[in-house]
């Protein structure tokens, strides 16, 4: 079952680091061989940036639990950086204190998120740039995106402004025909008034 496994699975040595174990899936995924896997220390598959940190978490290990150790970045032999996700527990591995890995990549889930947060960058950027005032909101009324202009027009924060609806700016006897009008962008697409 270890060496079956599709996810790569290792063992290593609680006190000096060094693999004890590697699965298929870890040889095939990152690309050393089980002899050269078993030469190195677990700190080898980080970037020298992140070992310290991998350290102190170690030193915080309470034996006997599942540890849920979170997103690292590795390394493949042949020098490429990927995103994991860690879950490890503490076990006893010929008689030795040791830790079974289990690693998930998640490049290509941490690449996404980049780009969306570049890409959001980029609309906000877009958003405040804009002269007037500009926002989104959706079909219960819910603010999801407006410019700072909006919020700098209004004297509201942009923390307020989420919170609110459009009618809240709108005198008490237009809003009525404003909410209807509100409705008919949502059914509609489009809508014309004059306030």
């Amino acid at each position: 079952m270890f060496y079956s496994n599709p996810l790569p699975l290792w063992v290593y040595d609680i006190e000096s680091k060094e693999f004890l174990d590697v699965n298929d899936a870890a040889i095939k995924h990152y690309g050393y061989s089980r002899e050269e896997f078993l030469t190195m220390s677990v700190l080898e598959v980080r970037p020298e940036e992140d070992r310290e940190l991998f350290l102190k978490l170690l030193r915080e290990y309470k034996e006997g639990r599942l540890m849920l150790s979170g997103h690292w970045r590795h390394l493949k032999k042949n020098g490429e950086m990927m995103y994991v996700e860690i879950t490890s527990y503490g076990i006893i591995y010929e008689n030795r204190k040791a830790v079974l890995v289990l690693v998930n990549e998640i490049t290509e889930r941490e690449k996404a998120k980049e780009n969306l947060l570049r890409e959001k960058e980029l609309s906000d950027s877009i958003i405040n740039s804009l002269p007037g005032i500009f926002y989104l909101c959706d079909k219960t009324g819910r603010f999801t995106r407006c410019n700072k202009n909006f919020a700098n027009i209004s004297g509201y924060s942009m923390d307020e402004v989420s919170q609110m609806h459009p009618l809240d700016f709108v005198d008490t006897d237009e809003k009525e025909l404003m909410h209807a009008k509100l409705s008919e962008v949502f059914e509609k697409g489009i809508a014309e008034v004059e306030a």
